[in-house]
């Protein structure tokens, strides 16, 4: 086991852990900026660069809305923001589901949107059909 492995299981491990984990993996110490190093030059390793996964952003919410032009959009409460989703059933035989959207609340019911805080597929086909963009559901950090 490494720190690489750690990261790549916790992304968010606390460094006084990756310390615990160095005292035990290796039986030496090392100091919070040099746990904090490790840290950082694993989740490099594991993910990618700052810069390298910033650049390839606009690509993939490209490919997100690319990729899904078939979800049908029914809009419950619009002023509130609350729309339900159908996607359409793929050639496996998944699909068909449907799910509920608050954008005021960067709420999707198949969790994506939560987990990665970038727009899921749902979102974009709200947004495609309200005419509204979908720049504003990006976290300001990717702006």
């Amino acid at each position: 086991m490494s720190i690489s492995h750690l990261v790549a299981n916790d992304p968010e491990i606390p460094i006084l852990n990756i310390i615990q984990e160095v005292q035990v993996l290796y039986q030496t110490g090392c100091t919070y900026k040099q746990a904090w190093y490790a840290q950082k030059f694993a989740i490099e390793k594991v993910f990618g660069s700052w810069d390298t996964t910033f650049n390839i952003l606009p690509k993939y919410l490209q490919a997100v809305q690319d990729i899904n032009p078939e979800h049908k959009v029914t809009t419950y409460h619009p002023q509130e923001g609350i729309y339900m989703v159908k996607s359409p059933i793929r050639v496996s035989g998944t699909g068909n589901n449907i799910y509920t959207l608050r954008l005021n609340n960067k709420f999707c019911s198949c969790g994506k949107w939560q987990t990665y805080t970038l727009p899921c597929s749902h979102v974009f086909a709200v947004c495609r059909e309200n005419g509204s963009r979908t720049d504003a559901y990006v976290p300001e950090i990717y702006s």
